[in-house]
């Protein structure tokens, strides 16, 4: 019976190395069966990788089925430009979520690029290591940055080792040299292995925990510096506990971090300051707004937080901007829901960094007290 469900979990590591394999090497509109969908160039689907999903704990909590997300962990292949002003909609980013229809489970990723005079400063990769990276590859001559860092990985894919082939993509994030094409298809590929290497319950960045007798669920998430949230989601767990004695589960060690990419209107996460781990779109009010350079770190946590304006706005008050959630930064700056999910459309002078309801309850369970977010243009 052990070496079945050892063949099984190789199967499944195999044909997951496979599908993203066949993501780098597919021509544009090329599908992956004959029977599925068009796809286009560099955009990767659920067609091309076995089903990775997530529970999502609010739905577990509230003992409801969660719902099934369209795909594993990918982004809109259509990368935004530098020109957009507006937000991206909702849906170029609800891959990123956790999804629910089986075993293992996917969030996100995408990418915004650095800022020059502020790499230096600052923990997250830049393009200066991305291109440095690059460089060391072997390519056909006269190939891309990215098309040399796909020659490098080829390997690794081939041979399942994706927790290798999603830390070298990773450091090639916000490449200026990319094109919009290479970039969208980068971070397709991105997505598609954050969401398995991350917050999939395949055990490839550590070994499985074994819980102890009498172990919590939050001291091992203190332990390993995240959210008990989000090891309870990762595991498909309907809360913090009891556990039983000798259970394994999926940890993830963090802490992540976070950039609000002012230009681009997105938050992107990163794990331990070098893994992409997913993208939020964001708008952002006048209430102590964020101003490009700054870093800032994470104070508290409140859910159901009031308003304070021209009056009080209680959390049950369906005017309250903060919706459901807000994560207080230093220098009064805070990352918040909002009770309007379309005021992300739109200009509104409320709140600082706002994030529509159901983004934030991911992004809530991600961050700890003392993730440092740093803002850039």
């Amino acid at each position: 019976m052990n070496s079945l469900k050892t063949l099984l979990g190789a199967t499944l590591l195999a044909a997951l190395a496979y599908g993203v394999y066949v993501g780098i090497t597919k021509k544009p509109g090329a599908t992956t069966r004959a029977d599925g969908p068009k796809i286009e160039p560099g955009v990767l689907t659920k067609h091309d990788l076995p089903p990775l999903p997530v529970e999502r704990a609010d739905s577990q909590l509230a003992g409801e089925e969660a719902p099934a997300f369209d795909a594993a962990p990918p982004f809109d292949a259509g990368a935004p430009s530098q020109e957009e002003s507006a937000p991206p909609s909702d849906d170029r980013y609800a891959d990123q979520r956790f999804p629910d229809d089986g075993p293992p489970p996917p969030v996100a990723a995408d990418a915004a690029p650095p800022v020059a005079d502020e790499a230096s400063a600052s923990p997250y990769p830049s393009s200066a290591d991305a291109t440095t990276a690059a460089a060391e590859t072997s390519a056909a001559p006269g190939a891309s940055v990215l098309d040399q860092e796909l020659a490098a990985i080829e390997p690794l894919l081939q041979s399942g080792q994706l927790a290798q082939a999603h830390l070298a993509l990773s450091k090639l994030y916000g490449n200026p040299s990319l094109t919009p094409e290479e970039d969208a298809r980068l971070t397709d590929l991105l997505s598609q292995l954050a969401g398995t290497v991350i917050y999939s319950r395949q055990h490839l960045l550590d070994a499985p925990h074994r819980v102890a007798p009498g172990e919590t669920l939050e001291q091992i998430a203190t332990a390993c510096n995240v959210p008990w949230e989000l090891l309870a989601k990762i595991n498909g767990l309907p809360g913090a506990g009891p556990l039983e004695p000798g259970q394994e589960l999926k940890i993830v060690k963090g802490p992540f971090h976070a950039v609000v990419d002012l230009q681009q209107k997105q938050l992107v996460l990163f794990l331990n300051g070098e893994r992409y781990a997913g993208r939020f779109p964001i708008a952002v009010g006048a209430d102590h707004p964020p101003l490009p350079g700054e870093h800032h770190v994470v104070q508290n946590k409140l859910l159901n937080p009031s308003y304070y304006a021209e009056r009080v706005y209680t959390p049950e008050d369906p005017q309250n901007p903060l919706g459901s959630r807000k994560i207080e930064l230093d220098q009064q700056v805070s990352i918040h829901g909002s009770n309007d999910p379309t005021s992300l459309d739109r200009e509104d002078p409320r709140g600082c960094i706002r994030m529509n309801p159901r983004d934030i309850e991911d992004v809530f369970d991600i961050l700890t007290i003392g993730s440092e977010v740093a803002v850039r243009r």
